[in-house]
């Protein structure tokens, strides 16, 4: 009798919620969210009727089927309403309603606030009614749900019913550890711990309920580390993290599996199965190494020392090793003689990587052993506009007065952000082309550089003409780039970005998809051509080359940088299009780690973001705020700089194969051991 009332109470409580949901807003996804609950409240009542009583609850399985529906529905519901939120907490900003507007695709949105409580009318009443459903079949009906997580060694479920909440907040805790809105500079500490209780549970549910808890982790913690997208377009953080969630649901059979094949050691496998994934993200033009657990450390030096060697991917495994023992210790502690291998041995991995760290900082050269002759001064300007406002006048001129303020200074170079001057420089100032809107723009740049006789580096849009074997013109190639002008006001080189954003800069499959590549340009989407050519600049008394906005994330692409001859790095990127400094943040944090990786330092040039000049060793020696109208002028010895080759930037990204190697090498002696013990 109870459980025919409490089948009702929810069939009542999901009909309410979907229609006070439905009711809330005029259409959209909410209303198809509303619907599904709707149809759900219809199908708890089923077991009500005599007829169905038998065939829906004479099956453990298909009673438990409810409690896995009502559990994914309030997921899709959280997640629909989390797109939906971040994308209104924009809702007011200026140049968004004008990209909306001339999109064509949505209202405009009064303001932020009101966008918000739409959000929470929405959605508030399915999120409420999926909580308490979650709460009241885990309460009442406790057996309805067990057959879905009984321990996987010990088959009690009464804990593992609850991983819902457990999961999320770890997934909350790991974004946390990093730049967040609570926290600009992430909460470090949290890294070390987040990820043991989805260890546990990786650990202990069965295998079809971890991985989808698995995917949920991923999920939750990719809207949470990149909610800042939605300022973006219409449909960035969607995109991005639809993609990227499919990496989550294709890797976590692969880490769940090692605790099948590793024994007394699967929970460092585990370890280097997550090490792994971060890796594959950092592949393919689908690659996007962004937020990952390791970028948590970056205002930390000794932890990171031993990117020299491994990569920021030694970082990771770091991380992820504490979080594993731990949660083996909190498993395994009445059998601890069991596991004392696999603890010694991540505890001689920790304390050898910090020692390593601490030696390695004590060697660090101070500035005071710097040389006059041979220190550059170097001015970085950061003029905190938006170019797509595309009042071109108006931003040359703040560039112009930073920059003859900065050049009280005497730099030797002066660097200018990602597409700080955005009228197409080569076009504007051909004498055989006709001339058009922006050239006296450009003459006045071109006049102003000569005039200053300094060396100057800017963003600028660049292209190549495409033509037939007759010589007429085909096409033109545009490209993000970095140009360098000499003191003498003549072009020198120039460097087109070779990793392009996916999906807001590039779409390799245009061809293949036209109906998808057409939808993107109705979002209003530009795209860039990738550029083909490592560029080393040879200013001297140095050489660097210029990744551009997210390339310094990528060890790869910076590395292959640093084996062209470039003797700094030097980033140029405008991180002011999201006016959030938890991007910025984000993306500085990101890029420390390839100072460190391959012994150069690297000055960072933005619009408006980090700018900022890290030495070698990955401690940070200036920096601007974020989003302020300044320059920043740093002075360095590049030969004091200068290191000896790393051994990451001869060998490159060795250590996550090794660990690929080891997980291979643990799956196939498992499954020799299964063949052996068949036979007996």
């Amino acid at each position: 009798m109870i459980k025919k009332r409490v089948y009702i109470v929810a069939a009542v409580l999901y009909a309410v919620a979907a229609v006070v949901s439905f009711a809330a807003g005029d259409g959209g996804l909410h209303r198809v969210a509303a619907g599904l609950h709707g149809l759900f409240a219809a199908a708890l009542l089923l077991p009500v009727l005599p007829v169905f009583r038998e065939r829906v609850l004479g099956a453990p399985h298909r009673r438990y089927l409810y409690s896995l529906i009502g559990e994914l529905l309030l997921i899709l519901s959280a997640a629909i309403a989390g797109f939906r939120y971040f994308y209104a907490l924009n809702a007011n900003l200026d140049y968004v309603q004008r990209f909306m507007e001339h999109s064509g695709r949505i209202q405009l949105a009064l303001d932020s606030t009101q966008e918000r409580l739409q959000v929470l009318a929405e959605y508030g009443p399915l999120a409420a009614a999926g909580i308490i459903f979650y709460i009241l079949w885990r309460v009442a009906l406790p057996g309805e749900v067990a057959v879905g997580y009984r321990d996987a060694r010990t088959g009690d479920s009464r804990l593992l019913q609850w991983s819902l909440p457990v999961v999320l907040l770890s997934a909350a805790a790991a974004a946390l550890a990093l730049p967040s809105g609570l926290a600009l500079q992430g909460v470090p500490i949290l890294a070390w711990v987040a990820m043991v209780p989805l260890f546990i549970l990786l650990d202990r549910l069965p295998f079809m309920t971890a991985w989808r808890y698995g995917v949920v982790w991923g999920l939750t913690y990719l809207i949470l580390t990149n909610y800042w997208l939605a300022t973006f377009s219409l449909v960035s953080l969607q995109t991005a993290v639809l993609i990227y969630v499919g990496y989550y649901f294709l890797f976590f059979p692969v880490i769940i599996s090692a605790r099948l094949v590793g024994g007394r050691w699967r929970f460092l496998l585990m370890a280097a199965a997550f090490v792994l994934f971060d890796y594959l993200r950092t592949l393919g033009f689908l690659g996007y190494p962004w937020a990952l657990l390791a970028h948590s450390q970056y205002r930390f030096p000794v932890v990171f020392q031993v990117a020299e060697i491994t990569g920021f991917h030694g970082v990771g495994m770091l991380l992820f090793t504490v979080n594993a023992l731990l949660a083996q210790l909190l498993l395994e502690r009445r059998r601890f003689r069991e596991w004392r291998t696999p603890v010694a041995a991540g505890l001689v991995l920790l304390g050898g990587s910090l020692a390593f760290g601490v030696v390695r900082i004590a060697q660090a050269p101070g500035v005071e052993g710097a040389n006059p002759e041979s220190t550059v001064r170097v001015a970085l300007i950061q003029q905190n506009t938006d170019p797509r406002q595309a009042n071109f006048y108006y931003t040359f001129g703040i560039l112009e007065d930073l920059t003859r303020e900065a050049m009280q200074h005497e730099p030797e170079l002066v660097v200018w952000g990602e597409t700080a001057f955005v009228p197409n420089i080569r076009r504007w100032s051909d004498p055989e082309q006709p001339p058009g809107i922006y050239t006296p723009l450009v003459r006045d740049f071109l006049e102003f550089q000569a005039d200053i006789g300094t060396a100057l580096l800017t963003g600028n849009d660049d292209y190549r003409v495409v033509r037939d074997e007759q010589g007429q013109e085909l096409d033109r190639l545009h490209f993000n780039s970095a140009v360098l002008f000499d003191a003498n006001g003549q072009r020198g080189e120039t460097y087109h970005k070779i990793r392009l954003v996916p999906f807001t800069e590039y779409f390799p499959m245009g061809e293949i998809f036209p109906a998808a590549l057409e939808l993107l340009e109705s979002y209003g989407v530009d795209f860039w051509e990738p550029g083909e050519e490592r560029v080393v600049f040879d200013f001297a008394p140095f050489s660097f080359s210029t990744p551009i906005c997210f390339e310094d994330v990528f060890p790869q692409e910076v590395r292959e940088f640093v084996l062209a001859g470039a003797d700094v790095i030097l980033n140029i990127t405008n991180d002011y299009w999201s006016l959030n400094p938890v991007q910025a943040e984000q993306h500085y944090a990101g890029s420390v780690f390839r100072t460190v990786e391959n012994r150069r330092p690297m000055l960072r040039g933005t619009v408006s973001g980090k700018t900022a000049y890290l030495d070698s060793y990955g401690r940070l020696r200036a920096a601007l705020p974020v989003y302020e109208r300044d320059y920043l002028v740093v002075d360095f010895d590049p030969e004091l700089e200068q290191q000896r080759t790393t051994l990451y930037t001869a060998w490159g990204d060795w250590f996550p194969l090794v660990l690929a190697l080891l997980l291979l090498a643990a799956a196939v002696r498992w499954v020799l051991q299964q063949g052996s013990r068949r036979q007996r």
